[in-house]
């Protein structure tokens, strides 16, 4: 509102009679009027006079500059309201005091009340203004003040209208640099396709909250956020306010909980006791494996029905107790085991601050007499570490050790007192010092437990452990520790080295038994060489012959027997070629053939190997004593393969080939039948055929 004292005006006017008549007829309304002539007097005048409260200023001030130059030179000075005055009634004229100041244009020669009504409203507009600056000003310092992170920003073009202290601080910028980006072209959005669709949204719905988001700092640093967008009109903007919460650190210790949940359930699952976690509707949510392995699966069950085969809470329940934050200690008589345990319950807390109750069983079945005395916690607790393994040791990184939550002092390599704080290094043998040092670094890099085996000298005898580790991560850098729970198992490696001797023993004893074999069919081979050598009887000569082949098939597996350490799994290739060699040689006075060997490197076992060297060593004598009658060149190819577990054998002379009429099925010779019944013992198919010469053909599967 305008005040009731005389307002100060100052009259700018080049023309003295106009000057001095406007003065005096505003005097007559009760206003102090001061006047120049030329704008750059105007200029100094406000500087000297603060008492002036609105300017007339006339836009034709002659050779000096001009009323609107000296009006803007005014105003970088002091927020006062200005009225133009000319005899110009030109738009682009108006237009251009419009762009200095909105007060008012007043054409000379109007009425003293016109003027004076443009006086005071004049006025009037200039106190709404000191108005509405005030209440921007404290809206602004409240805004700017403001703890939690806001901003203001045009929907429609993205441009950043205004950000508080508590944002600016929370992505690094200053105020500068974030205002003069752009909301939707330096996006600082993670997910820049959240952004449209809130935009959208925001268009649609003009409100969304609880938006969980994620933005960049200036850093590069990615902060968590919750959003809260309001859309408002104001003038032709459409402007989002928009709030943030920093949950950044909330998200952290979430997380660092849910490590430390899985680091409570590694320790859980390797616990020897059984362990389970039920709410207050006795439903279990968790069972660890030892309980498992006696109760079964536990989904959807309750701990009465699950533990005790009850369809209703059990009397003796201290849910009530333990949800209220005590501890519960007592004995317990599962008839699904038929065990007794040792029982404590406490109340647990979630990473999510619901409270659950977790009890701990340590079965006392065995030691029920000895053990009832035992109900303080002092005696739990130490019933408790007594069921852990035989060491139970927390290492951190370097191998230092940082505890002994359980031992045997005779099986500690010295008094737990005395390596406490120490290292491996400074304790153990160098090698026992490295090999432990190598799986602690390994359970860490590979966050997996790892499983070793090894052997101290404690009171001067060798004593073995199998140690298991698990990660036990912190929520620090560096600051990861391995539990090794380990295990005396010098009894079991002793009963090991024991069943070895025996093996070596019984492996001795074979090898023996091959070798006597072998000499016995050796002695055989070796009478039916010499009857041959004695006999003239040419049909008998070559009955001694096969007999000869047959025996001698058998002595090479027994020879390739000895010299492996498998005893039923023998080289087809190294067995052929030494069978082929030997084959050839029980005939000395023939003219002996090209032998073209082609054979595949596998292994078989001697019950396939047996039947198969028999089958060549017939169709080679046959092939030696009857293929060849006049021909100067002799050929014999001798293929053997192995696809997937299939054998095939292909035996190929280029002689005079099989007699027309040959029938493999009908022939009576001991030889064919021979092969026939081979054939058969190894389930596959036999069949000759002339092909430049005889070819034999046999093919079966090695059967698992």
């Amino acid at each position: 509102m305008v005040k009731n004292l005389k307002k100060t005006i100052l009259l700018v006017e080049d023309e003295v009679i106009i000057a001095l008549s406007t003065k005096k007829n505003l005097v007559k309304y009760n206003y102090i009027i001061i006047t120049t002539n030329t704008g750059e007097k105007a200029v100094s005048i406000i500087k000297e006079n603060k008492e002036i409260d609105l300017i007339l200023m006339d836009i034709d001030l002659g050779s000096g500059i001009d009323g609107t130059e000296a009006a803007e030179l005014i105003l970088r000075n002091k927020d006062i309201p200005i009225i133009f005055m000319s005899s110009h009634t030109e738009p682009e004229i108006v237009e251009k005091t419009e762009k200095i100041t909105s007060y008012g244009y007043v054409v000379k020669g109007l009425s003293l009340t016109v003027l004076d009504t443009s006086i005071k409203m004049a006025f009037k507009l200039f106190e709404a203004k000191k108005i509405i600056d005030e209440n921007n000003e404290r809206f602004s310092k409240v805004f700017y003040n403001q703890h939690t992170p806001m901003t203001i920003t045009d929907i429609v073009t993205g441009e950043r209208i205004d950000a508080n202290k508590s944002l600016l601080q929370l992505l690094g910028f200053s105020k500068e640099e974030y205002l003069n980006g752009n909301a939707y072209k330096n996006i600082i959005w993670v997910d820049s396709e959240l952004q449209k669709k809130v935009v959208k949204k925001l268009n649609r719905e003009r409100y969304v909250s609880n938006l969980s988001l994620d933005v960049y700092t200036k850093s590069g640093e990615i902060k968590n956020l919750i959003g809260n967008f309001s859309m408002v009109e104001v003038g032709e903007k459409n402007l989002a306010i928009i709030s943030f919460i920093d949950i950044t650190e909330n998200k952290k210790i979430k997380e660092n909980l849910y490590i430390e949940k899985n680091n409570l359930k590694n320790t859980f699952e390797i616990m020897d006791d059984g362990i389970y976690i039920i709410n207050k509707q006795y439903d279990l949510q968790y069972v660890n494996p030892t309980l498992i392995d006696d109760f079964g699966s536990y989904t959807g069950r309750k701990c009465y029905e699950y533990f005790h085969s009850r369809n209703e809470v059990c009397p003796w329940c201290k849910n009530s107790e333990v949800f209220e934050g005590e501890t519960a200690r007592s004995h317990s008589y599962s008839p699904v085991t038929g065990k007794s345990y040792d029982v404590i319950e406490l109340p647990f807390t979630n990473y999510d601050k619901s409270i659950s109750k977790m009890r701990m069983f340590h079965d006392i079945t065995e030691h029920k007499k000895t053990e009832q005395t035992l109900r303080d916690r002092e005696s739990l607790l130490t019933a408790f570490t007594s069921a852990l393994p035989d060491v139970a040791i927390i290492y951190n990184v370097d191998g230092t050790y940082v505890d002994i939550l359980s031992s045997r002092e005779n099986l500690l390599f010295a008094p737990s007192e005395k390596l406490v704080g120490n290292n491996i290094y400074d304790v153990l043998p160098k090698k026992n010092a490295g090999d432990i040092h190598r799986v602690i670094k390994k359970t860490i890099t590979t966050k997996k437990s790892q499983v070793y085996e090894y052997k101290l000298i404690l009171q001067g005898n060798e004593t073995w452990f199998q140690a298991r580790t698990s990660l036990m991560e912190k929520t620090e850098p560096g600051e990861n520790l391995v539990i090794w729970l380990a295990h005396n198992i010098s009894e079991r490696i002793k009963a090991q080295d024991e069943v070895k001797q025996q093996l070596l023993e019984k492996e001795i004893i074979l090898k023996e038994t091959h070798h006597r074999i072998k000499n016995n069919i050796a002695s055989i081979g070796s009478l039916l060489s010499l009857q041959i050598r004695l006999t003239n009887n040419t049909e008998a000569k070559s009955i001694l012959q096969n007999a000869t082949g047959r025996i001698e098939s058998m002595q090479i597996i027994y020879e390739k027997l000895l010299l492996t350490n498998k005893y039923t799994n023998i080289s087809v290739k190294e067995y052929l070629f030494s069978l082929i060699d030997e084959i050839m040689n029980l005939f000395p006075n023939k003219e002996k053939p090209e032998i073209n060997k082609k054979i595949d490197d596998f292994f078989l076992d001697t019950k396939y190997l047996i039947p198969l060297g028999i089958i060549v060593n017939e169709l080679l004598t046959n092939i030696m004593k009857y293929a060849f009658t006049k021909q100067t060149s002799r050929l014999v190819e001798i293929g053997v393969t192995e696809t997937k577990g299939k054998v095939s054998l292909i035996i190929q002379d280029n002689g005079k080939g099989l007699p027309d009429g040959f029938d493999l099925i009908n022939s009576d010779g001991f030889g064919l039948m021979l092969i026939k019944m081979l054939s058969q013992q190894l389930y596959g198919t036999f069949a000759f055929e002339n092909d430049n010469g005889a070819k034999s053909t046999l093919e079966f599967v090695i059967q698992e």
